[in-house]
């Protein structure tokens, strides 16, 4: 996993821990301020479905593709 993969990653994961434990709104914020900031950093070298995925916020897509970028996922 590249260093943007593997940021992102930790975003997404810490972004599902703390709406799971109903965590501070701010904390939640923090993580989308990550993930948005990782979007912003790869640029279009993004894989283009992970990028669809980000734009469109499906972080659970995201999620599932960093961890297995060749299974097939629905869009």
């Amino acid at each position: 996993m590249s260093p943007l993969e593997s940021r992102l990653h930790d975003a997404l994961t810490d972004l599902f821990d703390r709406l799971e434990s109903k965590a501070d709104p701010a904390e939640c914020l923090a993580c989308f301020d990550r993930i948005d900031g990782v979007r912003r950093e790869w640029g279009p070298q993004m894989p283009p479905q992970l990028a669809h995925y980000l734009d469109r916020r499906s972080y659970e897509k995201a999620l599932a593709f960093l961890k297995n970028p060749s299974l097939p996922h629905q869009a």
